[in-house]
């Protein structure tokens, strides 16, 4: 088995980019347009977070004390990295967000990492997408050669759904799964997705 999880809103407790967007970009209201837009097909999950990066004004390190102030790493994570460790489970972290934000939030604890990025010129930034780095894609190739287990929460994850042997969910990317009737666990928590795994191993 291998286990991919999203970054923003699932490993940290609210999502970097709608944080910027915020703080430092076109606002709620200005969002709440975007994910209408892709709730009706007119804009796709990659064009809504080019969109939201592409709206901020401020220096990296305007954004990294924002951060830094702003957004907390689940607690349990670094257990539940330890846990993949011992256990031999591959873990990966594919987002569609920022590799800059990824890094500077949870770099420590070296876990691999699959993210597009940022181009920053002074207070201007750009959502630079890496073919190679394609959640879908990424996901769909592990899926060909072993079992694929995804915790995810938001937009950018509903694209993985059908490549995936188990999917936990929670926020939009639940909602979605509910909608749809497409199965998956819910949790809040990292502790609770190894608690859920541990409790299938055993069983098995």
């Amino acid at each position: 088995m291998q286990i991919y999880t999203d970054f923003d809103g699932t490993i940290t407790d609210r999502d970097s980019i709608v944080l910027l967007v915020q703080e430092f970009g076109g606002g709620d209201g200005y969002r709440r347009d975007l994910l209408s837009e892709f709730e009706n097909g007119t804009l796709s999950a990659a064009e809504v977070i080019a969109e939201e990066v592409a709206s901020v004004d401020a220096s990296w390190e305007e954004v990294a004390a924002c951060l830094k102030e702003s957004v907390r790493v689940d607690p349990t994570f670094p257990g539940f990295v330890n846990w993949c460790r011992e256990s031999s489970i591959p873990l990966c972290v594919v987002s569609s967000g920022l590799e800059q934000i990824i890094a500077f939030m949870i770099g420590d604890l070296e876990v691999p990492v699959v993210a597009h990025t940022a181009r920053i010129d002074g207070r201007s930034w750009r959502y630079h997408r890496r073919p190679e780095s394609e959640k879908e894609s990424v996901v769909r190739t592990a899926s060909e050669a072993d079992e694929v287990t995804f915790i995810g929460d938001g937009i950018s994850d509903i694209c993985v759904l059908p490549h995936v042997d188990r999917v936990f969910a929670k926020r939009y990317l639940a909602k979605y799964c509910r909608k749809r009737d497409i199965g998956f666990i819910p949790y809040d928590t990292f502790q609770d997705v190894r608690n859920r795994l541990q409790a299938e191993f055993q069983a098995d």
